[in-house]
C-alpha cells in the first residue's frame, strides 16, 4: 500500500503568523466572517419566529449553523406559504449551509504559501488551504482558497444573506419581532 501522505510532503509550505504574504486575503476574511454573521443572526430570527415551541427556539440557540438551517427546513415546510415563497426560502438556506463550508475552511485554517520549484522570490501560491478535501484525495493535493475565491465567496454571503432578509418579510408578515430581535433600519443587513 502507497502512503498516501508522501505527495504532501513535496515542495515547502510554509505557515507562520501574521505573514508577510496573503495580507490581500486579510481584509476579505474580515468581511467573509462578519457578513456570514448576519446568516447566522438570521438562522435564530427566522427559529424565534417560526417555531412554536420556546424550548426549541431554547435548544437552537446552542446549535450550530448546520443544525439550525435543517430545523429551519422544518420549519418552513410546516407553514402556511405559498409555494414559490417555500421553494425561494428552501434555496437561499441551502445556499447559506453551502457557505458555511466555506466559512468554516476560512476560519478554521491557516493562510499558507509555498513554492513549486526553488525558493526563490514571491511564493508560486498563497492560500488558505481546504484541509478537509484531502480525505481521500489520491494525490495529497490541498485545494486552496485564493484571493480570487475569498473575493467571490464574500460577494455570494452578502447576495444570500439579502435574499435572506428579503425572504423573512415574505415568510412571517403577520408576526410581529421578538424583544430579542434586531429591529430597526439595518437590522440584519450585511
Amino acid at each position: 500500500m502507497t502512503d498516501r501522505r508522501q505527495p504532501r510532503r513535496k515542495g515547502r509550505t510554509e505557515t507562520v503568523v501574521n505573514s508577510q504574504y496573503g495580507q490581500e486575503l486579510i481584509p476579505l476574511v474580515g468581511k467573509l466572517i462578519l457578513n456570514f454573521g448576519t446568516l447566522e443572526m438570521q438562522s435564530h430570527v427566522w427559529i424565534d419566529h417560526l417555531s412554536k415551541d420556546e424550548v426549541l427556539v431554547d435548544l437552537a440557540l446552542e446549535s450550530p449553523f448546520s443544525r439550525r438551517v435543517d430545523l429551519i427546513h422544518q420549519l418552513i415546510d410546516r407553514e402556511e406559504l405559498d409555494s414559490k415563497v417555500k421553494e425561494q426560502a428552501h434555496e437561499a438556506w441551502r445556499a447559506a449551509s453551502d457557505l458555511s463550508e466555506v466559512r468554516n475552511a476560512v476560519a478554521h485554517n491557516p493562510l499558507i504559501w509555498g513554492w513549486r520549484g526553488a525558493e526563490e522570490g514571491d511564493p508560486d501560491y498563497v492560500g488558505i488551504p481546504v484541509i478537509r478535501k484531502l480525505k481521500g484525495a489520491r494525490d495529497g493535493k490541498i485545494p486552496l482558497i485564493s484571493a480570487d475565491g475569498l473575493k467571490r465567496a464574500v460577494d455570494e454571503v452578502v447576495k444570500v444573506s439579502k435574499a435572506i432578509v428579503e425572504l423573512f418579510a415574505e415568510v412571517t408578515p403577520h408576526k410581529p419581532p421578538s424583544a430579542g430581535a434586531p429591529s430597526g433600519p439595518g437590522a440584519g443587513a450585511a
